[in-house]
């Protein structure tokens, strides 16, 4: 029998709730205003253009773009079915939505600090985690009365890395969240159930300071374990809030370097020091070893996107020890052949008179397969996203 989440009845600090929440219509610049009710208009009576985004020093080709968003991303997560990059910034109480072709957006006020964002396996919800968890709708931003805002509390460790499944329904979200703790101490997954409140917690314990990667068909979560000299990777099949382990077969439990990350058909993962495997639902045949990416054990892995439907793995690695968060280089390689297909350096970010070298952060691909979006960091703490086409493999 499966190991059952035992719910833990608490006081609830807070029900669902209307938060004193703004979207704000958002261009390129951190200014909170009240969203208008119809895209802004010019003097001619025209829909107004969002400023021109400052460009590289180097134009960039055609059907490119680069678009300042003048905010230090501190985590993002992407949404492949509405087309929508989720980001939370630093000491920013904020869950942005940008639309990457244009650099437009949204900005959700709330009531915490968020540290990392997810979103769920159909792109509808998205999840910001800090000292409380804080759900909203990606699909209606214009009516936020049902976000929800539970304060969530580990003792001793504090939040660390999270999933999310579910959807919203009729107006309520049957949707839950999955928290790992942070710091050293082991403790349990908290599970946060959004359409009761309850917030419960598994009966076994991990260690702090794990990480958490959902599985596009929403049934399983892994679970790469961190701060231990045993650190590994483990399967949880997940269902409305229960967890129960599946033990791999361990002879194909990788070795995870610090990271994990799924391809976006949750056929295939790779890990931060390059290797690719098969996934399986049948656990005992989860995690085929397939081969390692080339270069990349050498430079560990930031992000990576294994776009199923380009053919494609894009990969920003560190560009030296001395800097473990920056990137100057996207690496892709093709699959299945793991080779490498090209070594492409980040536009500039700045004017063509003051370039400023901008580090890649976060590589996403759209739902098509034939674009791809990376946000950029420059020296001065300015961000970007830089969007291009992908063209088709030969």
């Amino acid at each position: 029998a499966g190991l059952v989440a035992r719910q833990e009845w608490r006081p609830v600090l807070a029900m669902l709730v209307l938060l004193s929440v703004a979207a704000v219509a958002w261009q390129t610049g951190l200014s909170f205003q009240a969203r208008p009710s119809a895209p802004p208009t010019s003097s001619a009576g025209a829909p107004s253009q969002p400023p021109m985004p400052e460009r590289s020093a180097t134009p960039p080709a055609s059907g490119t773009s680069l678009h300042s968003l003048r905010l230090p991303v501190a985590d993002a997560a992407f949404s492949r079915s509405l087309n929508r990059i989720v980001f939370v910034a630093t000491q920013q109480r904020a869950i942005v939505v940008v639309e990457p072709e244009t650099g437009g957006g949204s900005i959700i006020s709330i009531v915490d600090f968020p540290r990392t964002v997810v979103v769920s396996p159909d792109g509808t919800l998205a999840m910001a985690v800090g000292e409380a968890v804080t759900l909203i709708d990606l699909t209606d931003l214009t009516d936020l009365s049902l976000t929800v805002h539970t304060p969530l509390v580990i003792p001793g460790n504090g939040q660390g890395s999270a999933a999310l499944m579910g959807s919203w329904r009729e107006r309520w979200p049957r949707a839950w969240a999955y928290v790992a703790p942070a710091g050293s101490r082991a403790e349990p997954v908290r599970v946060v159930d959004f359409f009761s409140q309850r917030i419960s917690a598994a009966p076994f314990r991990i260690p702090g300071g794990g990480i958490l990667r959902v599985h596009p068909n929403g049934g399983r979560v892994y679970l790469l374990e961190g701060m231990t000299r045993t650190a590994g990777l483990r399967r949880f099949d997940v269902d409305g809030g229960r967890m129960s382990e599946a033990p791999l077969k361990s002879a194909n439990a990788p070795d995870p370097c610090g990271n994990f990350w799924i391809s976006d058909g949750g056929n295939f993962a790779s890990t931060a020091c390059g290797a690719t495997f098969a996934l399986a639902d049948d656990a005992q045949k989860d995690l085929e070893y397939l081969g390692t990416l080339p270069g990349a054990a050498e430079r560990s892995v930031i992000s990576l996107e294994h776009s199923e439907k380009a053919g494609r793995i894009f990969v920003i690695t560190d560009a030296d020890a001395s800097h473990p968060k920056a990137a100057d280089t996207l690496m892709t390689y093709e699959f299945p052949s793991l080779k490498v297909r090209s070594r492409d350096a980040f536009p500039a970010l700045g004017s063509v008179a003051k370039p400023l070298a901008a580090a890649g952060r976060f590589v996403f691909v759209d739902a098509s397969g034939t674009r791809l979006y990376v946000l950029l960091t420059a020296s001065d703490g300015r961000s970007a996203v830089f969007a291009r086409p992908l063209e088709p493999l030969e």
